[in-house]
């Protein structure tokens, strides 16, 4: 507890003294305006802002420590701690640096993406899939017939017969997708946070509009370039629609009429 404590004392730049007097109160469960306004005495004035900072900071590197802990622990009942990670885990100061000692895959930089990526794939690819076998399954068997007849192998028929056919299906696909890439948050916020590590590797529109607008650990929220940042989702979503409608499906109508 103690490093803790002098970790917050620095960052604000008063006396440890003060520092443990607040995180004793707030133990107690006094609230920050409370402790602010009638308690100025035992913190050593601390306002409302340095205690709603201290506040922060507490819960954040108490959850560091207890991750820590839970971290070293199942490294060492692996039998793979050794005494390079132990210290680079030890001298870890944010949950995302943890992170990328621990976690193989998501707590890495470079693959966390595509970790995220296939995650997504893998749960909505049902959808796609369906829509490809219906309009599959829509192509008369009376074409593809004349196409074998023809001496068509079954590559050719899926080239020139198929695959011409599904385009439209094709198309609305991509533009779902298009679109359901500028909404996804849900994912990545489960699995990597509001900060989208490690390192900002799996950020997306959605992650950042949320940060914006509402705010994340010490960053205050902004609503009005919250709604820069949505309106400009909606502007990019929307000329990638366009480009789609006006200039690709307008080019399948012409080749299938």
């Amino acid at each position: 507890m103690r490093p803790i404590l002098q970790i917050i004392a620095e960052e604000l730049s008063v006396q440890s003294h003060q520092v443990e007097a607040a995180v004793a109160l707030l133990d107690e469960g006094a609230t920050v305006p409370f402790i602010a306004r009638y308690r100025k005495e035992v913190t050593g004035t601390l306002d409302d802002t340095q205690l709603r900072h201290l506040e922060e900071r507490l819960y954040y590197l108490r959850e560091l420590e207890e991750r820590r802990a839970v971290v070293l622990n199942s490294i060492r009942e692996q039998d793979k701690l050794t005494p390079e990670l132990e210290a680079a885990i030890q001298a870890a100061d944010t949950k995302t640096r943890l992170e990328d000692l621990y976690l193989p895959w998501l707590g890495l930089s470079g693959p966390a993406l595509i970790v995220v990526s296939l995650m997504s794939v893998w749960q909505f690819v049902g959808i796609p899939m369906l829509l490809f076998s219906a309009a599959l399954l829509a192509i008369s068997d009376e074409i593809l017939e004349a196409a074998r007849v023809d001496g068509a192998t079954s590559a050719r028929v899926f080239r020139s017969i198929q695959l011409p056919l599904i385009a439209p299906t094709i198309g609305i696909v991509a533009v779902l997708t298009y679109v359901g890439n500028f909404n996804a948050f849900d994912l990545i916020y489960t699995v990597e946070g509001g900060l989208a590590g490690p390192d900002y590797s799996t950020d997306v529109m959605g992650t950042f509009f949320f940060r914006t607008f509402f705010g994340h650990q010490l960053q205050l929220g902004d609503q009005t370039m919250g709604a820069t940042v949505a309106g400009m989702m909606f502007l990019i979503i929307l000329a990638g629609v366009l480009i789609y409608l006006f200039g690709v499906q307008r080019r399948l109508f012409r080749e299938q009429g």
